[in-house]
């Protein structure tokens, strides 16, 4: 196993607008003063943003790797909508878009890894399932194959209702802070966090349980270097699912990593630097030769 690398970059950050065919799309860019060695795309979850990730964005720049990420329709500072999509390919639209926008700024002579987490780790999966989106590798992080969220049959029903009249209607999710990260640091900056978005449109849940249905019927389709890190107590989404999902790939290159009493925010957890060295291990190993004795002193 490769040594972890302590910093060995300054670094420079740049956030700008960008056209995802008729949406503006923002993009955040987090870059190594010397060349780097690999590029790392972060795919942000529902009701999130690519500002999220900044701290994880600067560890992983520090030691070598290009990394971007950018804030989905309806999220951040994109345009559209807060939460909704008139169909959920639109997702795979923004993702294509970014990764487009990424080559441009970085060149495709370097590894590109994607990574996605919750429900952009849903993004990811089927991107790679349908051959519509490319990479050298891919991370999953607490990938929501499956809710654990309740929602109650009435519930549901009001849901579909709705979505046929105003899809774009905001519902509570009913998810709790305490579910996301242990860390009072994290969870603090999420409560005052103004681009969060803490409500689900019915047009987005329910294509959303359709694209869950379709990425764990089509598992076997994903064939990309794969590594998949789940947190075993992640109440938001379900773990099991994401282990089910990982032995069905038929990727030659896999790993899965499990994180005992980790919540859903693996990058924003206590102790998240060792999931930062898991990842960064694994890219090192997939994407660089191996470090003579000297380097790993």
């Amino acid at each position: 196993m490769a040594p972890d690398l302590p910093p060995i970059s300054q670094i420079t950050e740049e956030n700008a607008d960008f056209a995802g065919g008729k949406v503006r799309l923002h993009r955040r860019s987090i870059i190594p003063s010397d060349t780097p060695w690999a590029r790392l795309m972060f795919v942000h979850g529902y009701g999130e943003h690519s500002g999220r990730y900044r701290h994880a964005m600067r560890w992983f720049a520090e030691r070598g790797v290009a990394c971007d990420a950018f804030d989905q329709r309806g999220h951040g500072k994109a345009s559209g909508r807060r939460g909704f999509v008139r169909k959920w390919d639109e997702f795979l639209d923004d993702t294509a878009a970014a990764l487009e926008e990424e080559t441009r700024l970085n060149g495709a002579n370097i590894p590109r890894i994607v990574l996605g987490h919750s429900h952009g780790a849903l993004i990811v999966a089927i991107g790679v399932i349908r051959k519509l989106l490319s990479a050298d590798g891919v991370i999953l992080t607490s990938p929501y194959f499956r809710s654990g969220v309740p929602v109650s049959p009435g519930k549901l029903a009001l849901v579909r209702g709705v979505d046929l009249v105003l899809p774009w209607a905001r519902f509570r999710s009913g998810m709790q802070e305490t579910w996301l990260t242990s860390d009072e640091e994290m969870l603090a900056e999420s409560r005052a966090d103004p681009l969060l978005l803490r409500a689900a449109t019915p047009r987005w849940y329910l294509s959303m349980l359709a694209i869950q249905n379709e990425a764990r019927r089509r598992a076997a389709e994903f064939t990309l270097p794969l590594l998949c890190l789940v947190g075993d107590a992640d109440p938001v989404a379900l773990p099991e699912a994401g282990v089910k999902f990982f032995e069905q790939v038929t990727s030659p290159e896999k790993k899965l990593i499990h994180y005992p009493g980790m919540l859903h925010e693996l990058l924003r957890e206590t102790g998240r630097e060792a999931v930062f060295g898991d990842a960064l291990r694994w890219m090192r190993e997939a994407y660089l030769p191996p470090l003579s004795v000297a380097e790993g002193e």
